[in-house]
């Protein structure tokens, strides 16, 4: 990524150091981070970031899920275990706004921002619980 070196801080520019830091790899249900590389030129940053080569296949060819993924139960129990283990780990950041990531997102990766779901949503599609 690229920023104007004045810029290259915060929750987009260190998210995935931070999370390497206070997460791990989850025993294995996120990639770790191997390596962050940093250069300075011209008044403007650039990081490098080298994450594990996740070796599972990818359970879906687009982005937007047209069809159920079919999971198997065992799927949603590890999902619910490691939403566990996150549940407990202290990182002291602050949640991220819409708005802000309505900002952001374009700014930084130069597309719009999806939409975001309700948390109450987003809690019935992760757990299947209401």
């Amino acid at each position: 990524m690229a920023a104007p070196e004045a810029k290259a801080s915060g929750k987009l520019w260190d998210g995935a150091l931070d999370a390497q830091h206070a997460l791990g790899d989850l025993d294995g249900h996120r990639p770790a981070l191997l390596g962050v590389h940093d250069a300075f030129g011209d008044g403007i940053a650039y990081r490098a970031e080298l994450s594990d080569r996740v070796e599972e296949a990818v359970p879906s060819a687009d982005p937007i899920l047209r069809q159920g993924l079919g999971l198997p139960a065992s799927w949603w129990e590890e999902l619910a275990g490691t939403l566990e283990k996150l549940s407990g780990i202290g990182t002291g950041r602050v949640a991220v706004r819409e708005a802000y990531m309505a900002r952001a997102i374009p700014q930084f990766v130069k597309m719009p921002a999806p939409p975001l779901l309700p948390g109450p949503l987003r809690t019935v599609i992760c757990t299947g619980r209401i």
